[in-house]
């Protein structure tokens, strides 16, 4: 759930700029999912906030008008303190729950927080829609959806999904298969991720995600216990099914 709201944050900030030199590829971008479940991502989006802070307000000044670059940054302000206040403590908590069997009660009262962490992403993700180019906005929104499926399916039945990935060893297969899940990926990228501007839901994107997706689970299946790679393949499916990529499935 955390890695999620990262990611969105991270989304919705390279929406309002261009120009950047990274590229990450396909296979960086899904590891980062996986093995970013109890990792705090504040510190590295509040760096590249900072980075990027004078375009971001012309992207809002010029696109949303009076008040428009204000208005983000008190949502962003308002986002970030609510996600530190509430997450800070995630990965102890997880760790000491592990170690008596109490995952289940760890995860319940953390998926509590998911309809006001969803509510903080739709005014992050209104504030930054306002601020970005026409052309941009629908991408956005469905990066938007992505996120509020994912925290939903992660947090459904109390998050007994999420338990059942730590209790089943799920970290420790992701990271022995690090190297395995990044070669997934290749030289295969989304486009530039710090420009959404050159970023499309395609086709090919879409067989992509599939072709990785399948890719990872086959060598997460490789570790000592099954449920890492089906909870993985599930979420991985969840994604995609909030994704436009059903629309060329439909098509063909």
């Amino acid at each position: 759930m955390k890695v999620i709201f990262g990611l969105l944050l991270l989304v919705v900030f390279s929406a309002l700029t261009s120009g950047q030199d990274n590229i990450l590829t396909v296979g960086e971008l899904f590891t980062a999912i996986v093995e970013g479940i109890v990792k705090l991502l504040a510190e590295a989006i509040k760096a590249i906030v900072e980075q990027i802070q004078k375009a971001i307000k012309d992207s809002c000044d010029q696109n949303g008008g009076s008040g428009a670059y204000e208005n983000l940054t008190k949502v962003w302000s308002e986002a970030n303190d609510f996600y530190n206040s509430h997450f800070n403590g995630f990965q102890q908590e997880v760790k000491e729950a592990k170690k008596v069997g109490n995952l289940s009660a760890v995860f319940k009262n953390y998926c509590r927080l998911s309809v006001p962490l969803i509510h903080h992403i739709h005014r992050l993700s209104d504030g930054a829609i306002k601020c970005s180019e026409l052309e941009n906005r629908p991408k956005l929104q469905h990066f938007r959806n992505m996120a509020e499926r994912a925290i939903n399916f992660a947090c459904e039945n109390n998050g007994v999904r999420i338990a059942v990935f730590v209790a089943e060893d799920g970290i420790d297969c992701v990271m022995s298969k690090d190297t395995a899940l990044l070669n997934c990926g290749g030289n295969t990228t989304f486009g530039d991720l710090d420009t959404i501007q050159t970023f499309e839901f395609n086709q090919g994107v879409c067989e992509n995600y599939k072709r990785i997706q399948e890719c990872m689970v086959e060598a997460l299946g490789e570790c000592n216990k099954s449920a890492p790679a089906k909870l993985i393949d599930d979420f991985l499916n969840e994604i995609y099914s909030s994704s436009p990529c059903l629309s060329f499935i439909e098509l063909n």
